[in-house]
C-alpha cells in the first residue's frame, strides 16, 4: 500500500484519496483488552509485542491504519509511553483514582459521574460527554 501511494506522489491515505481514489479505505485494527498483551510474563516476549505494537502504530498511520485499543482499568506499566503517544484519540469513561486519570492522559477523570460520564481527548482539546447504556 506505501508502495502504491508513493508511486502515486502521496504521503499517505488521505492524500492519495483526494488524488487518485476517493475510495480507498482505510484499514481497522480492533485490540481489546491490550493490558492482557502487556502482562505477558516473559519479559523479552512481552517487550517484543509491545515494540512490535509501537512500530505498527507509527508507521500503519500514513498507510491509512486506524487502531482501536480498549482496555479497563489500566495501570501504568500496561500501556507504556511509547504506545500512549500513537493515541490520537482517547475516550475514557469513569477510572478509579488519579492515576488511572494521569495513565489515560485525562487529568480529572477520576471525578467523572460513574454511569455514563465520558471525556474525549482529541490532539489537546477535551470535551465531556455523556454516553447511555441501551438494552436491545
Amino acid at each position: 500500500r506505501q508502495l502504491r501511494y508513493r508511486e502515486a506522489g502521496c504521503d499517505n491515505l488521505w492524500q492519495y484519496q483526494r488524488r487518485v481514489d476517493a475510495n480507498e479505505g482505510a484499514t481497522i485494527l480492533m485490540i481489546d483488552e491490550l493490558a492482557v498483551l502487556s502482562r505477558i510474563e516473559d519479559g523479552e516476549k512481552r517487550k517484543y509485542a509491545m515494540n512490535l505494537l509501537a512500530s505498527i502504530a507509527q508507521l500503519g498511520r500514513a498507510g491509512g491504519l486506524i487502531w482501536v485499543v480498549g482496555m479497563q482499568h489500566p495501570l501504568a506499566d500496561d500501556l507504556p509511553t511509547k504506545i500512549r503517544n500513537q493515541l490520537m484519540t482517547r475516550i475514557v469513561m469513569a477510572v478509579a483514582d488519579a492515576k488511572a486519570a494521569e495513565v489515560a492522559g485525562i487529568p480529572g477523570a477520576q471525578w467523572q459521574p460513574m454511569q455514563g460520564g465520558m471525556l474525549l481527548k482529541h490532539g489537546g482539546e477535551i470535551t465531556a460527554g455523556r454516553g447511555v447504556y441501551l438494552s436491545g
